[in-house]
């Protein structure tokens, strides 16, 4: 593929000279976002850059689509050799997220206003990361107020 915005280098496509990946564009071109929202997402590129790679995209669809399978394919071979050399680890991962669907919900009290005023790409990270801790304790009554440090009295 012959292109002034996307390089071939270390076996993958990046974003001219960056280290911004076609992937990490083509993907989120795929879902729905803008150039503009693209650029916004990745402050090292242009939107002339994010433009350019869009067209580069369109433009070799087939190629990229084939290397976007093999990238896939890749992905799901180091997974499930990961998982195979160590499966206590992600036996525990999965006993943690049935712990986490339990407390679904179970936010403290303290907590919730302030993650109402987070930017929503930031509040629900901040939720799931309140109730990993939650869960991951196995804290029932997470929702107490007198569990929660801001509360605290003051003199």
């Amino acid at each position: 593929m012959n292109s002034t915005c996307v390089e071939k280098r270390d076996n993958g496509y990046w974003v001219g000279s960056t280290r911004v990946s076609l992937d990490s564009i083509v993907y989120a071109f795929l879902n729905g976002q803008s150039a503009e929202s693209i650029a916004q997402s990745f402050p090292v590129l242009t939107v002339e850059q994010v433009y350019g790679t869009i067209t580069d995209y369109l433009a070799h669809r087939e190629e990229i689509g084939r290397y976007l399978a093999a990238q896939r394919e890749d992905y799901a071979t180091q997974r499930q050799a990961a998982r195979a050399a160590d499966p206590m680890f992600y036996l525990k991962i999965a006993a943690a997220r049935e712990r986490l669907k339990r407390y679904q919900g179970h936010q403290p009290a303290c907590c919730s206003d302030f993650s109402s005023r987070l930017p929503p790409h930031f509040s629900s990270g901040f939720s799931i990361a309140v109730e990993s801790v939650a869960a991951l304790r196995d804290l029932p009554d997470a929702n107490k107020k007198a569990d929660c440090p801001r509360r605290e009295s003051r003199p």
